[in-house]
Parts: C-alpha cells; structure tokens; sequence
C-alpha cells in the first residue's frame, strides 16, 4: 500500500501491484468476485488517482507500469467474459485490458 498526503489534509492510498503479496491479494479478490459471485461488469474507478509515482516495490518501476502490472492481473483473473470497464479518464494506460470506458 503506497500512501501520500495531498496537501490539503487528504490522504490518498493505493495498492503496490508491484508487490507479491498486493498480487495474491487482487487475485483471490476478483476470483471471489467473478467465480464465487457471479460478477460478470466490473467498473474501475479512480483510474487516474491509482497512477500515482512513488517507491515501488519493484525497484526503477513508473507508476503507468505498476498500474498496468495491476489490470493485467485483473484481466487474467477474471478472463474475457467479463465486461471491465474504466473510468472515463483520458488514460491510455488500460488498453489491451479494459472492454471499453
């Protein structure tokens, strides 16, 4: 987990997907919710607030890298028939991972 103050007294938090164990846990999450639940349409939020740079895990790794490191893990978990929508930030970073968005 990677925190930063933003200035204003607003903490931000986002996961290392750079990390193992941040890895294990998007894993088992999105498998809980796609092959326990039913989840077929995840929404991704916040897209922009998740690319954030900082002291990875993975040493020398941008913050678009760990990002894509995350959505890929996302993206194998719960396989093509599930609808994985992001934000409708002006990102590029998810493409190749997201349906549409």
């Amino acid at each position: 987990l990677f925190s930063w103050a933003a200035g204003n007294n607003d903490r931000l938090s986002v996961l290392d997907c750079t990390n193992p164990g941040a890895q294990e846990y998007l894993r088992k999450t999105y498998a809980t919710l796609v092959h326990a639940w039913g989840i077929r349409y995840i929404k991704l939020d916040f897209m922009d607030d998740s690319a954030v740079e900082g002291h990875y895990y993975r040493r020398n790794t941008t913050a678009m890298e760990a990002q894509r490191i995350g959505l890929g893990i996302i993206r194998h978990t719960v396989g093509n028939n599930v609808l994985l929508d992001k934000d409708d930030s002006a990102m590029l970073n998810p493409v190749g991972y997201v349906d549409f968005g």
